[in-house]
């Protein structure tokens, strides 16, 4: 991906520039990003109490890792002016097979790798967005743009592998996402822009459901949501 961009930055400066004309009314784009980091652990206690004994408590969790795949989503929206334009947007974040661990061990807040049950899960986000943003109009072609968005994120966490035991059940979870955005967009022609842009997105948090399968109560595992630097490749229709 990262490749695309660079070639794609390369073609900006190097393809002739058409004559802009700004446009104004509705467009839509369809985009590739980069992969998300992985988000951080929550800090609260996870699992069954009595996990390695019947008066221990439950565990910390650290030492997370992720498998993040690319992501990807689209727009559609509205330019009110030459500087100003707004959007509705779908982001998919999917980071995949996530492992961590959970310490039930070390009894005394903390999280301790050689204590550690390791435990995985899937993690995504549906990330649905409202944009507004403020272009500087040039007249070579190159337009650059600052922004930011609001919206509800459906992050959901699949059944957690926990080895040989009665493994945690997965969980839904409705959360507050935001993100802010700097790019460049250029007129490859009179109806198609390429849009290059960074965006920092949070898309908020996760936790597992509250019972195994087995049906015994637990404290859920949980994840915090956390501003990511994705950077994004999108072709854009204008209307």
């Amino acid at each position: 991906m990262k490749k695309i961009l660079l070639g794609a930055l390369f073609s900006v400066f190097t393809c002739p520039l058409f004559s802009q004309s700004v446009f104004k009314g509705f467009y839509i784009e369809g985009f590739l990003g980069t992969q998300a980091n992985k988000p951080s652990p929550s800090s609260d206690y996870a699992g069954a109490s009595g996990y390695v004994c019947s008066n221990c408590p439950t565990g910390k969790m650290g030492n997370v890792a992720t498998n993040s795949q690319m992501t990807f989503g689209a727009k559609i929206g509205y330019k009110f002016s030459d500087s100003i334009r707004s959007d509705l947007s779908y982001y998919r974040v999917n980071f995949g097979k996530t492992t961590w661990g959970t310490d039930f061990n070390s009894f005394n807040g903390t999280y301790n790798q050689s204590n550690a049950t390791p435990f995985s899960a899937s993690l995504k986000s549906d990330t649905f967005l409202a944009s507004v943003y403020y272009t500087l109009p040039l007249n070579n072609g190159l337009n650059p743009y600052i922004g930011a968005g609001i919206g509800p994120s459906i992050n959901s966490m699949g059944t957690v592998n926990e080895g040989n035991y009665n493994s945690p059940k997965g969980g839904t979870q409705l959360a507050l996402a935001y993100k802010f955005d700097i790019g460049l967009m250029y007129d490859i022609s009179q109806e198609l822009i390429l849009d290059l842009g960074v965006g920092l997105i949070n898309t908020g948090n996760f936790s597992s459901g509250t019972t195994r399968n087995n049906n015994e109560v637990i404290a859920p595992y949980k994840f915090n949501g956390q501003l990511n630097p994705i950077a994004t490749l999108g072709l854009v229709y204008k209307f």
